[in-house]
Formats: structure tokens, C-alpha cells, sequence
């Protein structure tokens, strides 16, 4: 009994294992955290694949497991978000999109845990954190870590589309 007990008291107080990689030290607190093994490197013109691989795989939709890859090897290149809303209809993925607009998606999409696939001009990357100072992105060609963006810079550079 003082046995079990004492095992139930270690598990109880134990610190918490969510991953085996560390935080990237650019995510703030409230920030999402996307694993490198989640993270696919932009090839062959597919970043709009990549990018939304690495959020809806990150969210729990297993049905985007391997459109990347299937992306690569048929060619999808040039693809744009009606791509991606297409691909979630066809999959029964339910998805909040806009093709312009302002930022509430963005931090709706940071406050629900799953980040937001965006597009600006002639590339789609993933943003994982922002607030009034800055956005946090993690694009998909290298080296796919987190970048701090002031928000002006990403504000010009959004069209809005996410």
C-alpha cells in the first residue's frame, strides 16, 4: 500500500513530458508550438503544402499526413489556398479561411492551439504567435525554424489570406 502510494504521490508531482524537443526560445508564452518532425522543407515550389502539412498534421487531422510528400512527387507546385480549402472540403476537414481580410483569424487561430497557413505574394509559411509588437513564423524553407517579424513588416506584407 505505502508502495502504490508513493508511486501515485512521484507521478502526481512529476514535471510534465509534452515533447522531447525543446520550445524554440522565439515562441512566447500563448504561442504555438509546431515540432521540427511536423515542419516539411519547401521543395519544388510546394511551400503552400508544407505549410498547411505542418498545421493541420500539428491540430490532429491525420488525413493531411503525406500531401506533401504527394504534392513533391505529382507536382502540385503553384498551388494557393483555394488549393488547401478545396483539400479540406474533399476530407471533411472543417476550416475557417479568407482570401483577405485582417489579423482576428490570425489570433483565433493562436488562441485555439493549431496556428494559421498563410500566403503573401509568391510564397505560404505558418504563423504560430502574434501580438501588437510582432508575429511569429515559422517558414518552410530553411533553416524551418521560428522568426521574429516586427508587425509592420508583416503587415505590409499579408494580403490577408489564411
Amino acid at each position: 500500500m505505502k508502495r502504490t502510494l508513493a508511486l501515485v504521490l512521484l507521478l502526481l508531482f512529476a514535471p510534465p513530458v509534452w515533447s522531447d524537443e525543446a520550445r524554440d526560445p522565439l515562441l512566447k508564452p500563448g504561442d504555438v508550438m509546431i515540432p521540427q518532425s511536423m515542419r516539411s522543407r519547401n521543395v519544388g515550389g510546394n511551400c503552400v503544402w508544407a505549410a498547411f502539412q505542418a498545421v493541420f498534421v500539428n491540430a490532429g487531422y491525420p488525413p493531411v499526413e503525406g500531401v506533401f510528400k504527394r504534392a513533391v512527387a505529382e507536382g502540385f507546385h503553384g498551388s494557393d489556398i483555394g488549393a488547401v480549402v478545396a483539400f479540406c472540403k474533399k476530407t471533411n476537414i472543417p476550416v475557417t479561411h479568407q482570401s483577405s481580410g485582417g489579423p482576428k483569424i490570425l489570433y483565433d487561430a493562436v488562441a485555439n492551439g493549431t496556428g494559421a497557413y498563410i500566403q503573401r505574394p509568391g510564397h505560404a509559411s505558418v504563423v504560430v504567435g502574434i501580438d501588437a509588437e510582432s508575429v511569429r513564423i515559422i517558414d518552410n524553407n530553411p533553416p524551418r525554424s521560428v522568426q521574429v517579424w516586427p508587425r509592420a513588416r508583416f503587415d505590409d506584407r499579408w494580403t490577408g489570406a489564411a
